[in-house]
This record gives C-alpha cells, structure tokens and sequence, in this order.
C-alpha cells in the first residue's frame, strides 16, 4: 500500500512544476551565455589596450632616440613583406622637412592649416615591437594618426637650425631674421611656422576628453570593426603594390553612425580627411572605437623621464 502511494506521488508531477524547472535551467543557459560573451569581450578589450600601451611606451622611447615621432606604416602591407610595420617617411630637400610616404601605401594624407596629417597603422617594426602588437584584440590593425610637424627635428630638417648663431633683440645683426622661438606648439620649434591648436589634430568627446589637442593618435576601431584594416590584409609594396587575394578592409560604418566615420577621417557628408577624431568615456553598440592619445607637453615629460631630459637637453624641444 506504501508503495502505491510513492508512485502516485510521483504522477503527481505536474506540467506546470516541469515547465518551471525547464524556464529556470534555461534562464540559467542564458545568464552563462551572457557572462561568457563578457568575458570574450573583457579579454580582447584587454588584449587591445594592452598593445595600445605597448606602441605608446615605444613612441615614447622613439622621441627620446630620434627627437620626433615616427611616420605610419602601411595599413594593408602583407605581414611577411619587408616594409611591414616600418614608418614610411621620405626624405626632404635640403632646408625642407622631411614627409610620410602616401604614394601606394594606403596611408590617408589631409590638410589641416597649412600642415599634413598623415592616417595610416602604427609602425611596430620601426618602434622594435612584434608584429602582433599592430592588431588589436579583434584582429585589426591598430590606426596611427600624426601631422608632418611631429615626424620631424631639427636633424630632419635644416629650417629647424638658428638662421644666425648670434641674436641682438630677436634679430640678426649679420641681416636675416631670428628663428621664430616664441611659438613651441611643434618639437621642430625653430624656424617653423607659427601655428595653434586649431591647426592641428583634435579628439572631440565627453567631459576631460572634449577639444584635446594630441600629437597622435593610436586607434583600435573596436567589435565591430568598421573601416579598420583586417590582419590578412595583403597589399604587396614590395611587389609594386598590388592586392592580394585577402580583402584589406572592413566596410564604413552607416552614415547615422557619424562619430566613428569620424574616426576614419570622414563626415557623415562623406567629406573626409578633416581633423577631428572622437573619444567617448562610455562606449556603446554603436560607438566602440577606443582612442589613445598623448599632447606634446605630456609626450615630452614623458620622454625626459626615459632618457635624462633626452628630449630637452639632447633635442632642444622645450616644454611649453
């Protein structure tokens, strides 16, 4: 008699109490999944700052060595070929300054007050860095922006040296004008033009980040990619460039998303190659860029702490 009441019991498991169970462990399921997808992201969120960092550090030690930043590297060179991560930069005239080389190279060159701003990846063989280092956590390439006033010094280029070794009020008493020291906006201070803020490039945002005024920019294009080079990418400069088989980027973002064309350089209008960028203190679905950046003053000190005042004492760059 005991025995057929357990088994009753146990018909007496309801439907109901089944679905319950069934909506718990796939709530459970689903809570999992979520923490798991998190947990992706966090790692290669992580990955991508930690690389970010690395290329920093290396520009750092780059000024302090060479008393200027690097040129970009190509952004599609295929990973094997020789040029891949190395700056491109051609050499001026005499008396001229130096430049980055955008001739089949895939780096963006465009105006901004008179001075070049040159968008291509970041030189990680130049700097001494892997080749891993260039991508970040999603397997992109890490962008790279600077102006053609920061990849030169007064060893690059000879208007940088004093038009007259001896200066009677900020004149030459021989004739010919003084260098024009008063404005150190750039590190190739001496006989350059003058120029502000607003001739360079900026990171518009939130809060601490709004009207920044770097010397470069260091930019992963996030989860979702858009405009960033792909790793397979496989322009073949040492071969005349020409394309490989691999697509060497992915697509723009819709043009309702115009913070992040911004980051490519360009508009919602689709005019490009302005000077803005964008760094947002929250990102969301639709914004997930992350942006380094440094101004020359905090690039300086930073290069002084390295190398005994390397970018002061040995370069002449003073910090204003």
């Amino acid at each position: 008699m005991s025995l057929k009441v357990k088994v009753d019991k146990i018909k007496g498991f309801s439907l109901i109490e089944l679905s319950l169970v069934l909506l718990i462990l796939a709530a459970l399921i689903a809570g999992g999944t979520s923490l798991s997808s998190i947990q992706a992201y966090k790692e290669k969120y992580d990955a991508t700052l930690k690389n970010i960092k690395l290329i920093e550090n290396a520009l750092t030690v780059f000024v302090a060595l060479n008393g200027r930043l690097p040129c970009p590297a190509s952004p599609a060179q295929k990973i094997l070929n020789s040029t891949f991560g190395r700056e491109q930069v051609t050499a001026g005239a005499v008396g001229t300054a130096q430049s980055c080389n955008s001739t089949t190279t895939n780096i963006f060159t465009g105006s901004i007050g008179g001075n070049t701003q040159y968008y291509g990846a970041a030189p990680v063989t130049t700097l001494g860095l892997p080749d891993e280092v260039m991508f970040d956590g999603w397997g992109n390439r890490i962008g790279y922006i600077v102006t053609k006033p920061f990849v030169n010094s007064s060893k690059t280029n000879t208007s940088c040296i004093m038009p007259c070794t001896t200066t009677i009020n900020n004149s030459c008493p021989g004739g010919g004008s003084a260098a024009n020291v008063s404005n150190n906006i750039y590190f190739c201070y001496r006989g350059q033009a003058s120029g502000t803020g607003s001739t360079g490039i900026q990171v518009l945002g939130e809060g601490y980040y709004a009207n920044y005024t770097p010397v470069y920019i260091l930019i992963s294009h996030g989860e979702n990619g858009y405009g960033a080079f792909l790793k397979n990418a496989d322009v073949d400069l040492d071969n005349g460039g020409v394309n490989g088989s691999n697509a060497d980027r992915n697509p723009n973002p819709p043009s309702s998303n115009s913070q992040e064309l911004l980051n490519l350089n360009c508009s919602s209008s689709g005019a490009c190659l302005t000077q803005n960028y964008v760094q947002k203190e929250i990102s969301t679905p639709i914004f997930d860029d992350i942006l380094l950046f440094k101004n020359r003053n905090n690039l300086l000190l930073d290069c002084n702490k390295y190398g005994n005042n390397a970018c002061t004492l040995n370069e002449g760059i003073i910090i204003g």
